[in-house]
């Protein structure tokens, strides 16, 4: 008995310190997660949806029509531009909300990569049209190219596509975890959102971004045949560049072309209005 007292004594501070990290870790999950829910609150809803995030359909022919899918934290508001200028050329066009988007950042930490993969193919079969295109930016892109891998379509069209990620935090997140459940955007960012009036969140939770990489491990891009048209930003700093150069060599596809969008970031292309018509002279000549 006495042994064993001398014994705990003498771990004491050991298993103090041990009990401080604890407390400290989930005081800073707890903080972290109060931060986050009371920015995501001071959001307009109706019908649970962020105002300017619901998803957006215009139906015009029956012949041809596309679908846009938004990138990782956004909403189909980002295509609202774009999808108003297919529509004028008379192609229907569908935008998904994607799940776990478009509500509150702790709703996206509830969804599972295969509830995209899953929703963007039913999304693809309520697109009623003899032929079908698929867009995607980001995630986005990376859940057309899962599509295209699957689906027989006329053309899919890739824009900063998530393959490689250029944060190399992503291993790390497990440990990351222990202290915060959800990683803030930079500052920088917010206030670009702010300014161009995107409905995009703060905030994501860091098992989400495991989900997204377990989402970019399923694409079978050999298995893509149809016509591909690949834009990349120079100076994208979420998605590393490689991504375009590398499905532009992976995919089975003997229409293919690479488009480097100079001058712009991740989310914002410095000439949007050539990159509308090369979208549109794409889907005209499939």
């Amino acid at each position: 008995m006495n042994k064993l007292l001398a014994t705990i004594m003498k771990k004491r501070k050991f298993l103090s310190a041990i009990i401080v990290i604890v407390f400290i870790a989930i005081l800073s999950r707890a903080v972290n997660e109060l931060g986050v829910n009371y920015v995501a609150n001071q959001q307009e809803r109706k019908n649970g949806i962020i105002v300017g995030a619901e998803p957006i359909f215009i139906q015009k022919n029956n012949d041809i029509g596309i679908l846009l899918i938004h990138g990782f934290t956004s909403s189909p508001g980002d295509f609202r531009e774009l999808a108003n200028f297919l529509a004028e050329k008379n192609i229907t066009v569908y935008v998904p909300l994607l799940p776990g988007h478009g509500t509150h950042p702790r709703d996206l930490k509830k969804i599972e990569y295969q509830d995209w993969i899953n929703s963007a193919q039913q999304s693809l079969n309520l697109l009623d049209t003899k032929k079908k295109f698929v867009l995607g930016y980001s995630m986005g892109g990376t859940l057309a190219l899962s599509l295209a891998a699957e689906n027989n379509l006329e053309g899919v069209i890739s824009i900063n596509s998530a393959i490689f990620l250029a944060n190399r935090y992503v291993p790390f997140i497990p440990l990351m975890k222990l202290v915060q459940a959800y990683t803030a955007k930079r500052a920088e960012d917010i206030i670009q959102f702010i300014d161009e009036k995107r409905v995009v969140y703060d905030s994501m939770p860091l098992g989400s971004v495991t989900e997204l990489q377990k989402l970019i491990n399923t694409v079978q891009l050999r298995k893509i045949s149809e016509p591909i048209l690949i834009f990349q930003s120079d100076h994208d700093k979420i998605i590393s560049p490689e991504s375009a150069d590398y499905i532009y060599n992976e995919v089975s596809s003997k229409d293919k072309a690479l488009i480097s969008l100079e001058n712009s970031t991740h989310s914002k292309l410095s000439n949007q209005e050539e990159a509308f018509n090369t979208v549109y002279e794409f889907i005209l000549a499939h």
